[in-house]
């Protein structure tokens, strides 16, 4: 579940940064910003439950959508 988790976060980073390369510069965007982009959780027993919270936040000047994401 943990590794879903930041699956979906790097998927989410990717996918809105090749999306985002589509504009022109001239052009105000949304820019995506995720202090720390991975996570490494060690050793977790098998069955056991990890949780980390990716904090993501929009520093352009449009809308930042996501519209799909999924984790692998």
């Amino acid at each position: 579940m943990a590794k879903t988790k930041m699956l979906f976060c790097l998927f989410t980073a990717a996918t809105l940064l090749v999306a985002g390369a589509a504009f022109s510069p001239a052009q105000a965007q949304p820019a995506i910003d995720c202090d720390k982009p991975e996570h490494d959780f060690g050793t977790v027993a098998q069955g056991g439950e990890v949780e980390h919270v990716f904090k993501i936040r929009n520093k352009g000047k449009e809308v930042l959508k996501i519209e799909r994401a999924r984790g692998g």
